[in-house]
């Protein structure tokens, strides 16, 4: 494998360029029966390339009332103005509200009373202000109706996470995760939309919630990255990072990670955090004072006040939604359940040495050979066959689990997009290849400001 630590660049040298990948048709949500039977029907290469397009903007699928495209029943009209309302007549517009004008209710009523002493509320078909005793009546059932198309995701979404998780050969975890995305994709159009409506973050308090967002996200991610291996690597490493001073792309394994994070809207200020290993590590650890400043930040504004990004982050989390998680080497040599999800950073030891050399991404994990499966930038891995016959048959870990034949690069090809496998295990003296591995917290996908201070208290209060 390409040894690829990325060189150190400032912020100001980061790309921030929108991803540029062909518009593909949508996929429709697909159930492990429907994948089995297309891979029947097409073969594996087909089915593979099916399920890397981006998602449809809805789907047909949830029920009225649970996400924004599907409006709830038609109700009688209200009588506008809170001078003719009736007795629990706000409670009963919430219970009847659409997913996004709960969310809207919700996040209303918990902002600040203008300067008449109410609180302005949009509720379905009529916007008052409301009394502060009122709004806190109000904010019971805003947020259950706030809560519940998180909770209705995360119901539907766990069995199909856990069938991929307890898959016991490469096929079916293949198919199993396959799935996942196709239930996926439609969905977190919707729910970002509904993150949008609740002021760009994603306020969900429920941690089972919180968690599949995430878990959504990070196979979001690495679907993503998993296209870029039918674009040539040239056209890659133009798109993902910036050449240095003679023109050339020497190092880009942690600036194609970053590309692929980027598209699933990780927040711009924290985007010098990737480009190397030495700063992924201080990302997913929190460590601040190596680096100079905006590299790592270290202050969060946010709830009208600055707080210590580690500790706001463990404030807003669930068992993996919350602080940003790193499992080093000492917790994958034993090799096992490791609770790897797709989209992980991967930092590869490729010297086997104890040294970080390389960043690429969690694709498929085995816990019963302990076998990792990553998809790199500048990476040294197997490339798609594009020669292979339709239904040629899968032979490696890596084959399997991205559904397609693959080979090595083309000669003088250097750096790529490439399929990796790696030992995660250590077996006797001879070390695992994985260094270590990094999830980003979910608060790192909202829009936040941050500081670069490096000081023990934070800057001056922003001006509201």
């Amino acid at each position: 494998m390409r040894i690829a630590g990325a060189a150190e660049k400032g912020p100001e040298e980061q790309p921030d360029q929108p991803v540029r990948r062909p518009v593909p048709t949508p996929v429709p949500p697909t159930t492990v029966q429907q994948v089995i039977a297309l891979q029947s029907a097409v073969g594996n290469r087909a089915v593979a390339a099916l399920l890397r397009q981006p998602a449809p903007a809805f789907s047909p699928a949830p029920a009225p009332g649970v996400f924004p495209n599907v409006p709830p029943a038609p109700v009688p009209p209200l009588t506008p103005g809170p001078a003719a309302l009736s007795p629990g007549q706000e409670e009963a517009a919430i219970a009847r509200a659409s997913a996004e004008e709960a969310a809207r209710i919700h996040r209303q009523l918990n902002a600040k009373a203008g300067p008449d002493g109410k609180v302005p509320v949009d509720f379905p078909q009529w916007s008052t202000g409301l009394e502060p005793a009122r709004v806190e009546q109000l904010k019971a059932p805003a947020k259950a109706a706030k809560e519940k198309p998180f909770k209705a995701f995360a119901a539907a979404r766990q069995p199909l996470y856990d069938g991929m998780h307890a898959a016991k050969d490469d096929d079916a975890r293949r198919v199993a995760r396959a799935a996942l995305r196709a239930f996926d994709a439609p969905r977190l159009p919707m729910l970002r939309q509904l993150q949008a409506e609740l002021g760009g973050v994603w306020d969900v308090e429920d941690e089972g919630a919180r968690d599949a967002v995430l878990a959504a996200i990070g196979l979001e991610a690495i679907s993503n990255a998993e296209g870029d291996l039918l674009n040539k690597p040239d056209d890659v490493k133009k798109r993902v990072a910036s050449p240095d001073k003679e023109g050339n792309f020497p190092e880009w394994c942690g600036f194609f990670t970053l590309d692929q994070y980027k598209s699933s809207r990780l927040d711009s200020d924290l985007r010098a955090g990737f480009p190397s290993v030495e700063r992924a590590e201080a990302f997913f650890t929190y460590a601040y004072k190596n680096f100079p400043a905006g590299y790592i930040k270290k202050w969060i504004w946010a709830e009208g006040e600055w707080q210590l990004l580690n500790a706001y982050h463990a404030k807003h989390g669930g068992k993996h939604g919350g602080l940003r998680r790193w499992l080093p080497y000492t917790k994958l040599s034993g090799g096992g359940d490791l609770e790897l999800d797709p989209g992980d950073v991967v930092i590869v030891d490729v010297g086997l040495d104890g040294t970080p050399n390389h960043i690429a991404m969690v694709h498929t994990y085995d816990p019963l050979t302990s076998t990792l499966v990553t998809v790199g930038g500048n990476d040294g891995g197997k490339v798609i066959d594009t020669k292979a016959a339709k239904d040629a048959p899968l032979s490696s870990k890596r084959e399997k689990a991205v559904g397609q034949k693959l080979t090595d690069a083309a000669p003088g090809t250097g750096g790529h997009v490439g399929v990796s496998e790696h030992a995660v295990k250590a077996v006797g003296k001879q070390r695992g290849s994985v260094y270590a591995i990094g999830r980003a917290s979910l608060v790192d996908f909202e829009d936040h400001v941050y500081s670069n201070s490096l000081e023990d208290k934070p800057p001056a209060p922003l001006k509201q």
